[in-house]
């Protein structure tokens, strides 16, 4: 257990909201940025939805989804998440959206050790060009849906990565119980989904 860790989660489609139950199970506070105050009744509903099905195949009880619900924290600004030491970053395969988004994290969220980009085609050093500050905190954490039930992510840096951040991702992600395999050079697609598409033309 990382007793300091604050996790935040930008972008709520399927990726981050499975990635919000993978949190909140583990018991980690949990700090969801939405833009439209509005479409939080409907993340939520994704989110106890998500419960309701681990519940349903015996993974966990109704009283330990209830206590894992705790955890969980919306807010519509990213000062909300200035208290976060870890965010995943799980917005469009947009490098303008994703270049704004690092801008506010830079802005507002002094504690941050790390982002992990869940981006399955934007390279690494993409990334870190979009941003400044944090640029040498940004990697990419691929993982594989549902990112809940899923334990393996795949880790690549940027030439601009600083040392240790790996490993810090590392340790965060271990702490979720998670099996991260760290690639050596990137790749368009990275790994996984190039095994998974392999699997499926197969099929």
């Amino acid at each position: 257990m990382m007793n300091d860790l604050v996790i935040g989660i930008v972008g709520l489609g399927m990726i981050g909201n499975s990635t919000a139950v993978l949190c909140t199970m583990h018991g980690y506070k949990t700090i969801c940025y939405v833009r439209n105050e509005a479409k939080i009744p409907g993340y939520k509903a994704a989110f106890d939805k998500m419960y309701d099905e681990m519940i349903a195949q015996g993974v966990i009880t109704r009283e330990q989804a209830d206590v894992c619900g705790t955890y969980l924290k919306y807010v519509n600004s990213y000062e909300g998440m200035a208290e976060c030491t870890f965010i995943f970053e799980a917005i469009a395969e947009d490098l303008d959206m994703k270049k704004d988004c690092y801008a506010q994290i830079e802005k507002c969220c002094p504690k941050v050790k790390a982002i992990g980009s869940c981006s399955s085609s934007i390279l690494p050093d993409q990334l870190a060009a979009a941003a400044t500050k944090y640029a040498d905190r940004i990697i990419v954490s691929h993982p594989f849906f549902p990112v809940h039930m899923v334990p393996y992510f795949e880790l690549c840096a940027s030439s601009k990565t600083a040392p240790g951040v790996v490993d810090y991702v590392k340790e965060v992600l271990a702490a979720l119980d998670r099996k991260p395999s760290t690639l050596k050079k990137p790749n368009p697609g990275f790994i996984g989904n190039y095994l998974q598409f392999a699997l499926w033309a197969a099929a």
